[in-house]
């Protein structure tokens, strides 16, 4: 009888760690995609991520027209990765009602009227860590990014250089009614006609955390920023 009990017992000890494990939720991965013009595709057709990429070392794709952000997505080229728009086109694009992840990567080289390097769409959401933009430049305004109205861009541990613009925002342009939140970025060195750092336009919120804005420049007016009737806090 004790040898049948200890069975039992160990029976149902088994049991109840075999439950007890299967109970644990398996941790979400990263899809690791090709570190080529067709892997970027295809993590932002696929959405969801993280996506990351496998570049074996720095690598700059070099894109043949504008990726377009249609489905909720979060990008991660890992500090390895630059998307270049050739100077030819806008680098990315997010559509409305889309919410986008971009961390440690690079957007350079972008050329359009709005938002060359990236421009965010009518109440979309972007945010992005450790992302570099860089040498975009727009004929009319928002050289490095675009934030269209109702949108929302989160900025942390990024860095928004060296673009221009012919018209209003170099680095940024925040749009009526969109909201701009930046933590430990620095926007430096980027050119416009007015509002070369940031332009921040009608009823449109631009929060500033531990963020520097220096050595821009501007043709007529607001060389860091240019605020219009926006609400500028830090």
């Amino acid at each position: 009888m004790r040898a049948t009990r200890r069975r039992s017992l160990s029976v149902l000890v088994t049991a109840a760690l075999t439950a007890a494990v299967m109970l644990v939720p398996a941790p979400a991965l990263a899809t690791d995609d090709p570190c080529t013009e067709a892997g970027l595709d295809a993590a932002t057709a696929a959405g969801g991520g993280p996506h990351t990429f496998d570049c074996v070392g720095p690598t700059t794709i070099t894109t043949t027209g504008t990726k377009i952000l249609g489905n909720n997505v979060i990008l991660d080229g890992e500090g390895l990765l630059t998307i270049s728009g050739n100077n030819t086109h806008q680098v990315v694009m997010v559509d409305p009602f889309v919410n986008v992840e971009l961390h440690n990567l690079t957007i350079t080289n972008g050329n359009a009227a709005f938002g060359a390097g990236l421009r965010a769409h009518p109440n979309s959401t972007v945010s992005l860590t450790g992302v570099t933009i860089t040498n975009n430049t727009a004929s009319n305004t928002g050289g490095g990014i675009y934030i269209d109205a109702g949108s929302s861009l989160s900025l942390t541990n990024s860095t928004i250089t060296g673009n221009n613009a012919g018209g209003l925002g170099g680095g940024i342009h925040a749009a009526s009614t969109s909201i701009g939140d930046l933590t430990n970025t620095m926007v430096t060195g980027n050119a416009a006609a007015s509002g070369a750092g940031i332009y921040a336009g009608t009823d449109s919120i631009v929060d500033l955390t531990d963020s520097t804005i220096a050595a821009n420049d501007a043709d007529i007016i607001g060389g860091g920023l240019w605020v219009v009737a926006a609400t500028i806090t830090a």
